[in-house]
């Protein structure tokens, strides 16, 4: 994994936490398991020389993150700035809290495109 990556529990507390980020990984790791982690390792491939290398899974199911994303949209919608709340959670070293961002910004870009298309 590359440099630069922070790990989710700074998302949820301290300087770097908002309500949106502390949102997303309680509501992640609530529903992650250690099992499914390990299983998601495997299938991705993230040890030393396989493709995934160094990514990491906190153990969510694709529909428990997508619930996630829809359960936390009102608290990204809520900040000023929702560009900068999905950028804080891009650079989290855990694969589904990166997922969430990216969930966040497509429905952010879906919601732009139909204001502006009448």
């Amino acid at each position: 994994m590359a440099q630069g990556f922070v790990d989710c529990s700074a998302l949820a507390e301290g300087d770097g936490a908002t309500p949106y980020s502390a949102a997303v990984v309680r509501g992640l790791t609530g529903c992650a398991t250690k099992a499914r982690a390990a299983q998601q390792q495997r299938y991705f491939k993230t040890g030393k020389g396989e493709y995934g290398e160094g990514d990491v899974f906190l153990g969510a199911s694709m529909p428990q993150t997508r619930q996630v994303a829809r359960d936390t949209w009102p608290l990204l919608r809520a900040l000023d700035e929702p560009l900068d709340g999905l950028r804080r959670l891009m650079v989290c070293r855990q694969h589904e809290v990166r997922m969430v961002a990216l969930l966040g910004f497509a429905k952010l870009m879906d919601e732009a495109r139909k204001r502006r298309i009448p």
